[in-house]
């Protein structure tokens, strides 16, 4: 259950970290946090509205899954699965390509 959480707060910390949410130092820091937050909302426009409602509500705000499970009046293991398949989703939409990088 601790790796759950730890998991899940590595999440959080990484989307809010990829959505600008912490501050930056320096300009070119700066229009890097700016891009990485267009992209990370791309990304979650892209989403099913499911699945982008679940990374907002237990990723970004914190409810825990049955929480979210009552408010989208689905099961509470149905949440879970569509959190990871979001998350997926993301990890592989933000990930850069060799093509990217250089």
């Amino acid at each position: 259950m601790y790796d759950h959480h730890r998991r899940s707060a590595d999440r959080l910390r990484i989307l809010r970290t990829h959505s600008g949410a912490l501050e930056s130092s320096g300009d070119s820091s700066a229009q890097r946090d700016v891009d990485t937050s267009i992209d990370v909302q791309r990304a979650l426009a892209r989403l099913p509205d499911t699945h982008h409602l679940v990374i907002v509500l237990h990723y970004l705000e914190g409810l825990p899954f049955h929480e979210v499970a009552t408010v989208l009046d689905r099961p509470a293991g149905t949440i879970r699965r569509i959190g990871r398949e979001a998350i997926r989703q993301l990890s592989r939409d933000l990930t850069p390509t060799p093509e990217q990088e250089s």
